[in-house]
């Protein structure tokens, strides 16, 4: 059942073509899913797999030259990055995408996917698609989103400095996107609050998986000032990774998760936020998108759940669910 996700990405998110080159990068965990889009692709065209032991030790703080040489050798026109996530591999992540799409390829960014991932969020990009363009078109001509939830959330976001992102799970050649898609996203321009993550966190963090206990930040001027929680272990390793790195403490990333087919949190960030609610970001802007002029070697999402959003005075989401007015 989990591997018709692998015909969707080949198929429907890249729609590969029998012209085309796709390259597989996955890892020695995650082999058997890199196998099983091999397998999708080759049905479709000429495919490789690379697996990342072969060409660094892992955790990997940069990307590799024997890495970037077989990609330049391999010359692909479709990527998927499908290895998981180790701390501190941000900077291999980013150069892989930077290089990938110079060269004109389509890129599926799937860092920490897993069978789950491909058996639920993986079932279509019809539905999603609208979603996501209805959100976007709001969104993208928005300047104050406030967000609350019952377990104390309540952020203010001013937007409108930066570039709004649509990720429909459709991707175009010489672009990327994560998948499962679904969501839309921007560096705010500012914001100030508390945000109660109750889903799950991304980064090195991924391994806590769904969480127990909430995760609680406290953000004066756009910058995290406090992290709290119940679990006072994770909250405490959280500030230490975040605060050790250039702009860690930064909010990044404010997004809307649209694809309405993730129905449930399954503690992967990969696909849990997309799942209809709200996430922000700690670090790395992803400036190349939204066009921050700043840079983190991190970035830590986390995803919070049947939220209420108010976009400039007017219902967006009512408890997780779009009440498109």
């Amino acid at each position: 059942m989990w591997k018709r996700g692998a015909e969707v990405v080949v198929r429907e998110c890249l729609e590969v073509k029998d012209s085309d080159t796709v390259l597989v990068v996955a890892d020695y965990a995650n082999r058997e899913i890199g196998d099983a889009l091999l397998e999708a692709a080759r049905d479709v065209s000429r495919s490789y797999l690379a697996l990342l032991e072969d060409f660094t030790e892992r955790p990997a703080r940069e990307y590799p030259w024997p890495l970037r040489e077989y990609v330049e050798w391999i010359k692909p026109t479709v990527s998927i990055y499908t290895a998981t996530v180790q701390p501190g591999e941000l900077p291999l992540r980013k150069g892989y995408v930077e290089h990938v799409t110079s060269l004109g390829a389509k890129h599926a960014h799937m860092p920490g996917v897993n069978k789950e991932i491909f058996r639920t969020g993986l079932r279509s990009c019809k539905d999603v698609e609208e979603v996501t363009e209805r959100v976007y078109d709001i969104l993208v001509r928005s300047r104050d989103v406030e967000v609350r939830t019952d377990l104390g959330t309540e952020l203010y976001v001013r937007v409108g400095r930066y570039r709004w992102v649509k990720d429909t799970g459709r991707i175009a050649y010489g672009e990327w996107g994560n998948l499962p898609g679904g969501e839309v996203f921007t560096t705010p321009e500012s914001v100030e609050g508390i945000a109660v993550v109750d889903g799950c966190l991304g980064d090195y963090f991924k391994k806590y998986g769904r969480l127990k206990e909430p995760v609680t930040f406290v953000i004066e001027g756009s910058e995290l000032v406090d992290v709290r929680s119940e679990n006072e272990d994770l909250a405490a390793e959280v500030w230490k990774y975040l605060s050790e790195a250039e702009n860690g403490v930064r909010v990044g990333e404010f997004a809307v998760g649209t694809n309405v087919n993730v129905t449930e949190i399954i503690g992967n960030l990969l696909q849990d936020e997309k799942h209809p609610g709200v996430h922000i970001a700690f670090g790395d802007p992803l400036g190349e998108k939204t066009g921050a002029e700043w840079e983190s070697s991190v970035h830590v999402d986390g995803v919070i759940t049947k939220t209420d959003v108010v976009v400039d005075g007017r219902w967006l989401m009512r408890r997780g669910t779009f009440v498109f007015e």
